[in-house]
C-alpha cells in the first residue's frame, strides 16, 4: 500500500519542514509578506496560504518558480499555475 500527502496549512514553520528538494514549488506574492504556496513532490501536496518571515521568503524564492497566478481544486486533485 502506497500512501500520500496533500496538506492545505498556515504554518509556516510546517511548510518549511514538508518542503524537501525532491518537489517542486511554486509561490504568488499576496502583497506584506503573505504568500500563496503550492508544493509537489512524489508523495504529497502542500498548500499553503500565509505570512512568512525574511529567512522562510528566501527559501522559498531560493527554490521555487514566481507565478501571477495559483488555483487549487481539492475536490479534483487539479492545480493551475498562470506564469
Amino acid at each position: 500500500m502506497e500512501f500520500g500527502l496533500v496538506a492545505n496549512i498556515s504554518d509556516p514553520e510546517l511548510l518549511m519542514g514538508l518542503v524537501h528538494d525532491a518537489g517542486t514549488l511554486f509561490y504568488q506574492r499576496l502583497g506584506k509578506g503573505i504568500y500563496n504556496v503550492i508544493y509537489f513532490s512524489r508523495t504529497r501536496v502542500v498548500a499553503f496560504k500565509g505570512k512568512l518571515t525574511k529567512e522562510q521568503e528566501e527559501r522559498i524564492k531560493s527554490i521555487g518558480y514566481e507565478v501571477k497566478e495559483i488555483s487549487i481544486d481539492f475536490d479534483t486533485g487539479m492545480v493551475e499555475i498562470k506564469q
